[in-house]
């Protein structure tokens, strides 16, 4: 994932250098392209992990009324009033049926594809915020990852499905000597 922002990164700053060249209005609009570019890329990289790693790999749910799930396909099936369901994004979004090549981490694919935050009258309130934070967050802690060593926490709380704490260490690689000898 570093190296993949790194190589996007490099090619901001590329730009920028070339709109430098081109005068002021340029360079804002090569400086703003860089950066929505950059979000974008930062913005499927997170997407893409979290279907690996949902915050809520599987929800329980209550129905009230009877309900036909998939009533238009051979594997639909009847949810009985007052029943609980246990929906399982994490369980959807590693579906071959949905998703092609499941195991394999593409950052490539359409946005709308990913069920983190829900859709519909269902979809969560704090979407747009939680993506700019980590968004964001990940766009100045990736870089920093050139010079420290993270080392994952030993544990993770959780709180019913939620990861409650996650903690991390950040750990200053060593500082690389000359050549020796020369």
């Amino acid at each position: 994932m570093a190296d993949i922002l790194a190589t996007r990164r490099r090619q901001a700053e590329r730009e920028e250098k070339a709109a430098e060249k081109k005068g002021n209005r340029k360079k804002k609009e090569a400086a703003i392209a860089a950066q929505q570019w950059m979000n974008v890329g930062i913005e499927a990289l997170l997407l893409e992990a979290w279907r690996f790693n949902p915050t809520f790999p599987a929800l329980l749910r209550y129905c009230p009324r009877h309900e036909m799930l998939r009533e238009d396909s051979r594997h639909g099936t009847t949810v009985p009033a007052g029943s609980t369901v246990l929906a399982s994004p994490l369980s959807a979004m590693n579906d071959p049926n949905l998703f092609s090549n499941p195991d394999v981490f593409g950052y490539w694919r359409p946005r709308e594809d990913y069920m983190h935050f829900g859709w519909g009258g269902h979809e969560c309130l704090g979407k747009e915020l939680a993506t700019t934070v980590l968004r964001e967050l990940l766009a100045h802690l990736v870089p920093l990852l050139q010079q420290w060593n993270v080392k994952p926490a030993d544990s993770i709380e959780y709180d019913g499905p939620a990861i409650k704490r996650y903690a991390v260490q950040f750990v200053r690689k060593p500082a690389e000597t000359g050549k020796e000898g020369a």
